[in-house]
């Protein structure tokens, strides 16, 4: 039988071709053992359809050859992700089951037309961690519940649920969604590879908002190779989003999956802060000098003083990123924010917290609101401009460090980032973070996949309770 638990994208689609194993058999082995973890809280909801959509894509590649990438390999996504099918779309909220979206995501659309099996949604933090304020419980939604970390420490957010069955082995790969560390930061503890992409380079359409100026969707998988057969699928320009009009323009001249393998070190320019330089980082460093790499000292930058003016567009942007997506909804009373509110409010089963953050949100006056346009400048303008500044001053090509000390600057200013398990510390995983200029996703793809070649060994799956 074909071992599902650390199967890559490739090896998965060698078999696939070869015979080896068929769509049904792969959709059934995932779930099977998504019910055997089901104690971990990581899937919300499986397809119905997907041993249908199996056996269809196995009927499809008899007598052919010229199948997409994707095709027939299972997929979770994240459950903000808008799906026009059986599941339900609820951001793991009560007060959205049963509502029906226009349409996929656009991401889902990339997914089905290269081949891929939406296998289901995976739990979150709900409303992707814009609910509950400071007394937030990361990877908690009432739907899902808990979401568990496999090797028993905090599980992050707020694509806790992806991150959890990337490490699991409960699909081939996932998707997330990250505003400010949803994706790097339950990556970085959960033992996987997470990426947020340059925000502009993965639709955001159909993804239940929280800022337009700073959300990104990207992958969460168990090696860089099969981030990069992600993207190559993702990725792409989507008229109902207008920042990704450069994006198949920025594209990798070759795909991202073939950048990676052919990516050298020789001449690459490493930016490092001994401030946010963990032993794993410094490692990462000083292996990439040692493979020819030339490492300049950098200065990266604290956001820290940013933080409230972040928060005055969030605040302001999901108001209107949410009555936005709520006027498409069918089948739903909920029209707008406080519509939402009075619903959770009124819902037992979602009333064990607050509901600060959406009701802070409703306070808000609107995107023409002074107090919102001062912030957003200074998010946009202030903090891009000092990351821009490091890489342009010091000539670096990627800047490497503690993945918890870059992704709020990175997020901030909407550069790519991208963290990768380095090792074990008292049983917990640790990772090396990858910073990259705006569109150089490949670079700190090979960078990042070159340096997983030397951590794999050091690399420990958790003992996963049945």
């Amino acid at each position: 039988m074909f071992d599902i638990v650390e199967a890559s994208v490739a090896d998965i689609r060698v078999a696939l071709d070869c015979g080896a194993v068929s769509s049904v058999q792969l959709v059934e082995a995932y779930l099977e053992r998504i019910k055997k973890l089901e104690h971990l809280h990581a899937v919300i909801e499986t397809n119905p359809d997907a041993l249908a959509l199996a056996l269809a894509a196995d009927a499809e590649r008899l007598g052919t050859t010229a199948v997409p990438p994707m095709h027939g390999i299972p997929v979770l996504i994240k459950d903000n992700i808008a799906t026009r099918d059986r599941m339900n779309t609820t951001a793991g909220c009560w007060i959205l089951v049963d509502s029906v979206v226009p349409r996929d995501a656009f991401v889902v659309s990339k997914l089905r037309a290269a081949g891929a099996i939406i296998l289901g949604k995976t739990n979150l933090s709900e409303w992707s961690n814009w609910r509950i304020g400071e007394e937030s419980v990361n990877g908690w939604s009432g739907r899902g519940g808990q979401t568990v970390n496999p090797y028993g420490g905090e599980v992050g957010g707020s694509s806790s649920g992806s991150a959890v069955a990337a490490t699991a082995s409960l699909a081939a790969a996932c998707i997330g969604s990250e505003t400010d560390g949803s994706i790097i930061y339950p990556a970085l503890l959960n033992g996987v590879v997470g990426m947020k992409p340059t925000v502009g380079f993965v639709s955001r359409a159909g993804v239940i908002p929280i800022s337009h100026t700073l959300d990104s969707v990207g992958p969460l998988t168990r090696s860089v190779a099969d981030a990069a057969a992600l993207l190559d699928v993702i990725v792409g320009s989507d008229p109902n989003d207008l920042a990704t009009a450069d994006a198949e323009a920025k594209r990798p001249t070759q795909s991202f999956v073939r950048s990676v393998q052919q990516f050298t070190v020789n001449g690459l320019r490493v930016g490092v802060d001994s401030r946010i330089a963990s032993m794993y980082s410094r490692g990462a460093v000083k292996f990439f000098e040692n493979m020819g790499a030339s490492v300049v000292r950098v200065e990266f930058p604290d956001v820290e003083d940013f933080r409230g003016d972040e928060m005055t567009v969030f605040m302001h942007e999901f108001k209107h990123g949410i009555n936005s997506y709520l006027s498409e909804l069918k089948n739903t009373n909920l029209k707008n924010l406080q519509d939402v509110i009075d619903a959770v409010k009124a819902d037992a089963r979602e009333n064990m917290y607050s509901t600060s953050l959406l009701e802070d949100s409703q306070r808000t006056r609107g995107l023409e609101d002074a107090k919102y346009l001062a912030a957003l400048e200074t998010i946009t303008g202030d903090v891009r401009k000092r990351l821009h500044t490091v890489f342009a001053a010091c000539k670096v090509d990627i800047i490497v460090g503690d993945p918890l000390e870059m992704f709020s600057t990175a997020a901030m200013a909407g550069f790519p980032i991208i963290t990768v398990p380095a090792g074990i510390k008292d049983g917990m995983p640790q990772g090396v973070g990858f910073v990259g200029r705006p569109f150089d996703d490949a670079v700190i793809l090979g960078a990042a996949y070159v340096f997983e070649q030397t951590a794999a060994a050091a690399r420990s799956k958790p003992l996963i309770q049945d």
